[in-house]
């Protein structure tokens, strides 16, 4: 499936290889040597490791999500402070 989409979104000129390949390379290099030491795991360990893993990504994209809510309040609320301001108000 990932094939598939990659050849579309190269034909519409989707894809920036300049921007891929650094991450690309290294996650190859990376798959291909954890798929060999899966071979030597136990399956139990790798389903621990794997609910590990999950865990930790989603404390970490609720966390992110956490932060760019407090951001864009802040935000908001400066803009909004802004726009009431007298200064904003003057005569031209």
């Amino acid at each position: 499936m990932a094939a598939v989409t990659l050849v579309i979104h190269t034909k519409n000129k989707l894809v920036e290889y300049k921007k891929v390949l650094p991450i690309a390379i290294p996650a190859l290099i990376t798959s291909v040597l954890c798929s060999f030491a899966a071979l030597k795991v136990k399956g139990k360990t790798l389903a621990l490791c794997y609910g590990i893993f999950l865990v930790l990504l989603g404390i970490y994209q609720l966390t992110a999500l956490a932060v760019r809510m407090i951001k864009k309040k802040k935000a908001d609320k400066k803009q909004k402070e802004n726009s009431l301001s007298p200064q904003n108000n003057k005569p031209i």
